[in-house]
């Protein structure tokens, strides 16, 4: 069996590719339970007070946010280790032909 030492860049893309997909989806489903809890709240109180209302969606959206923050800074790390990637795959290729 060959088994090939994966290189640090790539290890980097596959992280952070996770990195940015994962945290936004996880990030909602907190800011829907939120929101659910909020139009409950409307319904079982004929419309509620508008402040309790609007902090209560204030603070479900809060984790979406965050996950967004997170694939955002993932996102920056992928361009990096992409372009790590590719100068790593150039050099092996510029060492190949000499």
């Amino acid at each position: 069996m060959n088994k090939q030492k994966l290189s640090p860049w790539l290890k980097g893309v596959i992280v952070s590719t996770v990195l940015v997909i994962l945290p936004p989806l996880i990030g909602l489903v907190p800011t829907v339970i939120g929101m659910m809890r909020a139009f409950r709240a409307i319904r079982a109180g004929g419309g509620g007070d508008a402040t309790e209302l609007s902090q209560a969606i204030s603070v479900a959206l809060y984790s979406t946010a965050v996950g967004f923050l997170v694939a955002f800074a993932a996102a920056i790390a992928l361009v990096i280790c992409l372009v790590g990637l590719v100068m790593e795959q150039r050099k092996r290729n510029q060492a190949k032909q000499e």
